[in-house]
């Protein structure tokens, strides 16, 4: 695969309390071609909400609409994770 992906994003986080943390993404993803004819690109807009369950244990929900792109499909993610702090 000769192509570079560039993806710059920027992630906003607003504490709304001591276990409570909302956030706002926006994301653009540009595939270069290098040679193999096949360019791609890809703008998502995103919210999400955190909250702390102990110390070292947070879940994050966030939710991604993929809002334009050129040779990939548009639609929209939803994730749920468990993330360690150790």
């Amino acid at each position: 695969n000769n192509s570079l992906s560039l993806t710059p994003g920027a992630f906003l986080s607003y504490i709304v309390g001591p276990k409570f943390t909302a956030l706002v993404l926006a994301q653009h993803s540009q595939r270069l071609d290098l040679g193999n004819n096949f360019t791609q690109d890809f703008t998502a807009l995103g919210a999400g909400v955190k909250y702390q369950l102990t110390d070292v244990l947070n879940l994050e929900i966030l939710q991604t609409n993929f809002v334009r792109g050129n040779n990939t499909g548009l639609g929209q993610t939803y994730n749920l994770g468990l993330r360690a702090i150790l």
